[in-house]
This record gives C-alpha cells, structure tokens and sequence, in this order.
C-alpha cells in the first residue's frame, strides 16, 4: 500500500483487525500494529476450535472481551494505541451488529419490541467490559406498555410475562447477532464485504 501521491502513506504493516479507512492513522506504530497483528492472529487460532453451536451471547461476548484485552497486552507499553484500536474495533462490531438489527423483521409488537431492545443494546454495550447480557437487556427493553399501545389491546397482559418473554427472544436473537460479528472477526478480512 504504497504510493507516490500526496494522499500516500507508505505502510510496512497491515492489521486486519483495524479497517482499511482507519489504518492510516496507524502509519507511525509499525512496532505497536505487528503486536496486535500478533495479539489478534493467537486470538482467531485459539478461537476457531471452539465451538459456535449452542454458545450465548455471554460466553460470545467473553471471547471478543478477550480479543480487546489480548490487544491491550500485546502493546502494554501504549496505552494509548490499544484504546484506540479498541475504540476502532468496539465502533464496527457496534455499526455491525445495527446493520444486522436493521434488517430484522417488525410484524408483530413483540418483534418490533425485540428489534427495538437489540438497537438499544447493541447501542450502549461495551464490548472492553464483562457484562451480564440479561441484565443489559432488561435495561434496554422499552416499557411494555407503549409496546401494548401500539398494538392497541385492551385485555389483561400480564406485563412481567412479557417482559420475561421479550428479554428472553432478545437474548437468543442477541446470540445471533453477535455470532455473525464473532465469525466475521475470525475471517482473514473481518471488515471486507461489509
């Protein structure tokens, strides 16, 4: 990826985990991306053997924590550049995962209550930190009772019932959605074909 333009930085390293339109900003860590090159390679070698069927969306979420902190480690030293290729990182998996949500389909008020409570969460989910996903969902849930107005119902819900019910769909969707984030991080372009 060398040129002779002005627009043109030559580049002695690549790292797939930091996408093309960003890589630029990397242009003098040479010694800090080949870390991380290194820190996320081990990652997908220690990742691909296990197992994808049956996995939560907790145990998905605990394996890309490990990416993040395996970045951090790998250049200790600068903090500054792991934070920031987390950051990096954190935002793509975030637009992926909307992207993925976005699609989903809304014909019925409990859909549409699942597809809200996943933009929500993917929205605000921290992907550096160790969370409950149950507990983050319940927290992005809109109030059942605008979901019931929609809907225009006037029999008797039973609305810790459908709480329940949507927490537990929103997980299993969640688990979804992130297994298509967590697949495309263990391919060699994980933001090709986006």
């Amino acid at each position: 990826m060398s040129g002779k333009g002005p627009d043109s930085t030559p580049m002695n390293v690549w790292c797939p985990i930091i996408p093309a339109e960003n890589i630029l900003e990397f242009s003098r860590q040479e010694k800090g991306l080949r870390r991380i090159t290194d820190a996320y390679y081990d990652w997908c070698a220690a990742m691909r053997p296990k197992p994808l069927v049956g996995t939560t969306v907790g145990v998905l979420l605990d394996r890309i924590r490990m990416l993040m902190i395996n970045m951090g480690i790998a250049v200790g030293q600068n903090r500054e550049l792991a934070e920031a290729v987390q950051k990096i990182v954190s935002e793509k998996l975030r637009t992926g995962a909307a992207s993925i949500v976005s699609m989903m389909p809304t014909e019925s008020s409990e859909k549409k209550a699942i597809k809200k409570t996943l933009a929500l969460f993917f929205a605000r989910v921290k992907f550096t930190r160790d969370i409950d996903p149950a507990e983050e969902i319940r927290m992005s849930m809109p109030d059942p009772a605008s979901l019931l107005a929609d809907q225009g119902s006037d029999s008797q819900i039973d609305f810790m019932e459908l709480r329940r019910s949507i927490t537990k769909k929103s997980l299993e969707e969640s688990a979804n959605v992130i297994k298509l984030l967590y697949v495309r991080l263990l391919s060699p372009d994980p933001w090709g074909n986006e």
